[in-house]
């Protein structure tokens, strides 16, 4: 194994070595980078060697979370009992599991209260910085997000519920708004969504909702407009391949998000 001296498990606090950012080893004559990360074990965490830079961010994030919530038992606690959190999941119940939910709130909470870049976190010092530079911030990002995700799911099972109503809606609306719906609510979406338009994820929902509203009456109205928004859509789903078009195409799809509003759900 690469790096046999770095690698640990079962450990409650950071009681070993600081993490390179990378090794670089000769194996049979061919150069070889690996990548050195925290693992979250469920109750301790370890360090294990990545292949890539993709798959130890990941690990990283969630190991440095998990070692976070070992060393503050409030915080943990707090957590583990998301206020309303019965409801929440009674309201996620057609698009995940209860599990799902919990762990994303919980991994969103932590985004913004420790607000750090984890693989930057590569020392014990470095670690014990950030214990205290977001402590404090956990119950009051805990219920910023509980109010907001309580908004956004009862704003979706409203729209569901109006897709299911026996009223004459076309096929290709209710595919448009079936598409709009499962990328703002999907397994995944709190920690998913940036805060700046998860803010806004109640508005572009209850645009929906006006818009249904609206296509019972104006059919052929929100037929032309529709097709006005689909050559935005599709550019949408055109751009990727790197992280400078990864993030050109997320400003982007909340911009078409804006423009839904602006022609669906004017007043």
């Amino acid at each position: 194994a690469l790096a046999p001296e770095l690698t640990v498990s079962g450990r409650k606090d950071w009681v070993f070595d600081d993490l390179p950012e990378r090794i670089v080893a000769r194996i049979g004559g061919s150069k070889v980078t690996a990548y050195p990360a925290l693992v979250d074990e469920g109750d301790t965490v370890g360090v294990e060697i990545f292949d890539t830079t993709p798959n130890a961010a990941a690990s990283q994030r969630l190991g440095l979370y998990r070692l976070l919530l070992l060393q503050l038992p409030d915080q943990r606690r707090l957590l583990s009992r998301i206020p309303g959190i019965d409801h929440l999941c009674l309201l996620f119940a057609t698009v995940g599991s209860c599990k799902v939910l919990c762990a994303d709130i919980q991994n969103a909470v932590l985004d913004r209260s420790f607000r750090c870049d984890p693989m930057a976190i590569r020392s014990c010092t470095e670690f014990r910085s950030l214990l205290e530079q977001g402590r404090e911030l956990v119950a009051g990002e805990l219920n910023n997000f509980q109010h907001l995700i309580l908004e956004i799911l009862q704003t979706y099972r409203t729209v569901r519920q109006q897709l299911a109503a026996p009223v004459s809606l076309n096929e290709k609306l209710i595919a448009d708004v079936e598409k709009q719906l499962a990328a703002l609510v999907f397994p995944g979406f709190v920690t998913a969504t940036p805060w700046k338009w998860l803010y806004h994820v109640p508005r572009y929902l209850a645009g929906v909702k006006l818009r249904l509203e609206k296509a019972e009456q104006f059919p052929d109205t929100d037929r032309h407009r529709q097709d006005q928004v689909a050559p935005f859509v599709d550019r949408t789903n055109r751009i990727s391949g790197n992280i400078l078009s990864d993030l050109h195409r997320a400003t982007y799809r909340w911009a078409v998000e804006e423009f839904r509003i602006s022609m669906f759900a004017q007043e």
